[in-house]
Parts: C-alpha cells; structure tokens; sequence
C-alpha cells in the first residue's frame, strides 16, 4: 500500500477514518516494529498538521499502552523468556528506580522518533516499569517526536516550498542523535 493509496482510502471513509487511522496505529503499536511516521504523514496530508498531528499523538499514545498492557500479559504467561542474564542486573537496577525516573527515562526514549515504538514497549514490559510511569513517559515524550514527524510530514506535502523547514528540522534530529550518543558514550 502506498501512501498515497492510504490518503485515498482515508478521505473515501469521510469520519469514520478517524477510527480508522486510530485502529492502525494501535496496530503498528502492538506488532511492534513497522514506523508508524507514513500514518502521521497520512494524517497530515487528510487532515492538516494540527488535527493530524493530534490524532497521530492520540493514537500513538493508545496504541502504546494496549501494546504494553497485551506484551505484560503474554510475557507474565509466558514466563519472561527474553530477559537475558546479560541484562537482567540491569534492568534489576531500572525496576529500583522513582516512578519519576522511570517516567523520565520513558520520556527520553519517547522524544527520538526514529525508535521504534515496539523496542519502548518491550523494554518498559521487561524492566518492569509501573504502569502509570509508562504512560506519563509516553505521554508527554511522544510530543515532541510527533512535533517532528508532523513537521517532516509538512514538509514532504509542500516539498516546493518546505524544503528549508524539512533540511531545518533533519539537521536538529541529527545533531540530537548524535548528541544522546555522545552523552550514552561518555
């Protein structure tokens, strides 16, 4: 499927593509590991950047936690099988941690849109992160990574006049990765 398609599909169901968009993110979310930024673009393009930009947060935000609810319950019935020994005094460590400091550093993870929402929800699953930090984390760091992907997505749909605003926007995405990596190193 194109995004193109996608759009058409989307401006065929007139409102009920809003149940629609928000059924494929909770989707996206709950298999884990295909970008959730074409449906953004997708929203974007139908409904502008500020409902599309909304909707994709609202979306993202309850697919998210479905996924954590579903992957904390098949991995409580499943018995954890994929928690190494190598990780396992470290994620240890993160369940020692304030709720703060979980919700902080879901937050953190949350801002970089390029990671994908599955390894997030696996990994606040595995570290036994509480519930209501998850949230709070993904609440308020999926902002500022769909900011980005709306303004990606803007800048795509207006390429003639966007191309300053989208070399902007991947010029400060770049310099933020490669920051949190020189941070994560040192």
């Amino acid at each position: 499927m194109t995004i193109h398609t996608l759009i058409d599909f989307y401006q065929s169901l007139g409102a009920w593509a809003i149940l629609v968009s928000l059924g494929f993110n909770i989707l996206l979310n709950i298999l884990g590991f295909l970008p959730s930024v074409f449906l953004t673009l997708a929203n974007v393009a139908v409904w502008g950047p500020w409902f599309g930009g909304v909707l994709s947060w609202v979306a993202e935000v309850i697919g998210s936690v479905c996924a954590f609810v579903l992957y904390r319950f098949g991995l409580t019935r499943g018995g954890e099988k994929l928690k190494s020994e190598k990780w396992e005094r470290w994620f240890i460590r993160l369940q020692r941690w304030s709720n703060g400091k979980q919700a902080y550093l879901i937050f953190l993870a949350r801002c970089i849109p390029v990671l994908p929402s599955g390894v997030v929800n696996l990994f606040g699953v595995l570290a036994k992160i509480q519930i209501t930090s998850f949230v709070l984390g993904t609440v308020l760091g999926k902002i500022p990574s769909i900011a980005v992907e709306v303004s990606i997505s803007s800048g795509l749909l207006a390429m003639n006049k966007g191309w300053t605003q989208l070399s902007i926007v991947l010029v400060v995405v770049l310099i933020g990765f490669v920051l949190f990596r020189k941070k994560k190193v040192s």
